[in-house]
């Protein structure tokens, strides 16, 4: 069995590069889940630390969206590095 393609997308012209009439409804199906999950992660850093109010989202929690190939909407995790110390902290989708 063929293993899928996986994509790291960084910016808006990556994203329209990879995409194409073929891939778009399973691509587009994943990246909306993924931003979603993004927003989320987003509002609860904000409620624990309220001071972050007027930062930008972008500035707030840069990242990019890894997109799998492989027909599944499956996404069950977000991992978060921080740039200045290397720390990562895993964040696992809740369950219904």
């Amino acid at each position: 069995m063929r293993k899928p393609k996986r994509y790291e997308i960084e910016t808006f012209e990556q994203l329209l590069n990879v995409s194409n009439c073929e891939n778009f409804e399973r691509m587009m199906l994943d990246f909306v889940a993924w931003v979603n999950f993004y927003n989320h992660i987003i509002e609860e850093c904000r409620k624990t630390h309220p001071e972050l109010k007027e930062v930008s989202n972008w500035d707030l929690c840069k990242c990019k969206f890894i997109w799998v190939d492989d027909g599944k909407q499956t996404l069950n995790q977000v991992t978060v590095t921080n740039p200045s110390t290397g720390e990562t902290k895993t964040y696992k989708k809740k369950k219904p």
